[in-house]
């Protein structure tokens, strides 16, 4: 498991409002890091902002469990952004 890049990691603890410890990509983002429906909001908003991509709201409850596999649907979306 990979750390995550340095501009996802900065939008999750945006999102947050907190610096994180270690993240991998099994972290849960709700779970794990304390993610409600406000801060992935935040964080969508932040996705769409900074990779240029559009995230759907059932890619939001479906796509975004762990760090991994929000990195996997930023990765499809803009390669470059991984």
């Amino acid at each position: 498991m990979s750390e995550p890049p340095d501009a996802v990691r900065a939008l999750l603890e945006a999102a947050a409002g907190r610096a994180l410890g270690e993240l991998d990509d099994a972290t849960p983002l709700a779970e794990g890091l304390g993610f409600d429906s406000l801060a992935f909001l935040e964080l969508t908003v932040a996705l769409e902002e900074r990779f240029a991509v559009v995230v759907r709201s059932q890619e939001v409850a479906a796509g975004f469990r762990t760090v991994g596999s929000l990195r996997a649907l930023l990765a499809a979306r803009a390669p470059a952004a991984s």
